[in-house]
């Protein structure tokens, strides 16, 4: 589950037009600068972290298929590599979550004995579920894979991109997470189903951050750089089927926080999925003061907790946590940023430049709240600190 993963690099280019559709952007949702250019990339010194590169964020949305994206968005900026670290099957909340999901996929889509393919299967946590809950062979394509992966067999990594013009010999085909960070999601989609021999039937599932959710729940520190695209429900439909796949299933999953689609090259199309672009339209009008809000409460939040001398570290060292920290000035108070990913442990966060420590350390920093911007880890955050003998309390984003 990560990073762009199709296709090469280009020039700076402006998205002028929606990268699904092609229509001319609507109105401009949220607009920030000076946020980091890759949330997820970690460095081994502070001074190093500090000099991040940054970039700039106009986020615009489609009047007609619903997407969101960054026209400011400079893909030269982009560069993924092993530093790249965005695994989230360290928690085990998480981890129940993709267990179930791949035993499904392999049920629903007839996949025991099959072979999957991944696109931007990162550490190769996912692949190896695939295989095992019943998937014979296993192949992910990642450039930011560093050799670390599941052992089991039948399981094999490219550390390279996706060849789209050429797909392996599968019966399945995924990518989670990668499409949001692609500039020209319709052309490689296209290209994929262009590839696929006349007669064979290909099946596909993509996820993706729900772009619905982010308007909806003012999920401001979701606004990240690596990610230039926000899909909705009808933006990813459109995507598929302008593509010449055939939708069967759109779905969210993750507390609504994910989006799914899933289809095939079958000709005959299911009953026409209807999703319109006016819910996105119309949750995007007033984001932006929504989104000032949130960070308002935050400061607010912050400086009465230092004024009182209290200790508050932040759960989380993923794009929620770096994006909460490069934004909200009053969180250069936090005294530690806290991971369950032992990969990240030791390193320092962009731009922040905070050192992530792990769940353990707590015991020495002894917090009297701890900040936690996803609440669907709320019960394993609470569950850690009791391990740790810390009574800290948990806040999650303060209610307007």
């Amino acid at each position: 589950m990560t990073t762009s993963t199709v296709g090469a690099t280009r020039p700076y280019r402006a998205l002028d037009r929606c990268p699904v559709c092609g229509s001319p952007p609507g109105a401009s949702v949220f607009t920030a600068a000076r946020v980091p250019v890759l949330c997820n990339e970690l460095f081994a010194t502070a001074a190093e972290a500090a000099a991040a590169p940054t970039g700039s964020i106009d986020l615009v949305v489609c009047p007609t298929c619903g997407l969101l994206w960054n026209a400011a968005f400079d893909e030269s900026a982009i560069a993924y590599s092993p530093a790249y670290e965005n695994s989230l099957h360290f928690s085990p909340r998480f981890r129940h979550f993709a267990t179930g999901l791949a035993a499904d996929l392999v049920r629903r889509h007839g996949l025991t004995g099959a072979t999957v393919v991944e696109i931007g299967s990162g550490k190769g946590d996912f692949l190896g579920l695939l295989c095992e809950a019943g998937a014979a062979r296993g192949v992910g394509y990642d450039p930011s894979y560093d050799g670390h992966a599941p052992e089991r067999p039948g399981l094999s990594f490219v550390p390279a991109l996706f060849p789209e013009h050429e797909i392996p010999d599968a019966d399945f085909l995924c990518a989670r997470h990668v499409f949001e960070h692609l500039c020209a999601p319709a052309r490689v989609l296209r290209s994929v189903r262009a590839a696929v021999p006349t007669g064979r039937r290909l099946s596909l599932y993509l996820e993706v951050p729900d772009g619905a959710y982010l308007l909806r729940e003012t999920a401001l520190w979701d606004v990240i750089y690596e990610h230039p695209l926000h899909f909705t429900a009808p933006a990813m439909t459109r995507l598929f089927t302008d593509a010449g796949f055939s939708v069967s299933r759109v779905d969210t999953s993750f507390g609504g926080q994910y989006l799914s689609v899933e289809g095939s090259t079958d000709e005959a199309r299911p009953q026409q999925l209807h999703h319109t672009a006016t819910e996105p339209a119309a949750l995007a009008e007033d984001f932006s003061s929504r989104a000032e809000a949130v960070r308002s409460r935050w400061s607010d939040r912050l400086g009465h907790l230092a004024r009182d001398g209290a200790t508050v570290v932040l759960w989380g060292a993923g794009s929620k946590g770096v994006s909460f920290l490069a934004t909200v000035p009053a969180a250069a108070s936090v005294a530690a940023v806290v991971d369950v990913n032992p990969r990240k442990h030791g390193r320092f966060l962009p731009v922040s430049a905070r050192r992530v420590v792990g769940p353990e350390q707590l015991r020495a920093v002894q917090p009297d709240a701890v900040i936690l911007l996803n609440p669907i880890y709320d019960g394993e955050v609470r569950a850690m600190l009791a391990q740790v003998g810390s009574g800290a309390a948990v806040l999650t984003d303060p209610a307007p």
